[in-house]
């Protein structure tokens, strides 16, 4: 959205201009066009800052990793899509990482099924290109059934029952604690798992 896009380019402008001003000396500052006005809001970028260190420069990356990827979700389409966080909970990490890396692709997908499938609602179109993502083999074998007759119809809008949102978090950091934890041992020389 707009909004996150304005977030993310602030983020960025920020970080830039703290980073140059550490490059350079409180003496340097004449590309500012600060002139001789000392006002409260300029004070700040009157004082001598460090020099950038390793913590600054991962920090900049970092940011603007977190803006790509908020500027490479942001739908710039009408579509109301539910979150890519709700895309994982929903369906795992291959729409997920589908939807990160092919934004574009992802909303075609959707747009093609609710033209062919005559589809109103998006919640239910993006549900179906999440499922069909995540095993578009089952998708597929659902969708005949279900015109057969012989499956019920499931109803792919409906989001996760908290259940399995909790079970799914619980089991996700056990999985991510203990392999932190081997890597952790493993790259200190440990061989043993505690």
């Amino acid at each position: 959205s707009l909004l996150t896009e304005i977030d993310c380019n602030v983020t960025i402008s920020a970080l830039i201009l703290r980073l140059n001003l550490s490059l350079s000396t409180h003496k340097n500052l004449n590309w500012l066009n600060l002139g001789h006005r000392r006002s409260l809001e300029n004070l700040w970028l009157l004082r001598p800052l460090p020099r950038p260190t390793h913590t600054m420069l991962a920090s900049l990356s970092l940011a603007l990793l977190v803006c790509v990827l908020c500027a490479s979700t942001a739908s710039t389409s009408a579509l109301k899509l539910y979150s890519p966080a709700n895309t994982l909970l929903r369906n795992g990490p291959i729409p997920f990482i589908t939807r990160l890396v092919k934004p574009k692709e992802y909303e075609d997908k959707i747009k093609k099924f609710m033209l062919e499938a005559k589809e109103k609602d998006e919640v239910v179109a993006q549900g179906n290109m999440d499922a069909y993502f995540a095993a578009p083999d089952v998708w597929a074998e659902q969708k005949l059934l279900e015109s057969q007759g012989r499956r019920e119809v499931f109803d792919y809008g409906k989001g996760p029952e908290p259940e399995r949102i909790l079970l799914s978090t619980v089991w996700a950091g056990v999985v991510f604690g203990t392999l932190g934890r081997v890597v952790w041992q493993l790259a200190h020389g440990s061989r043993s798992l505690w």
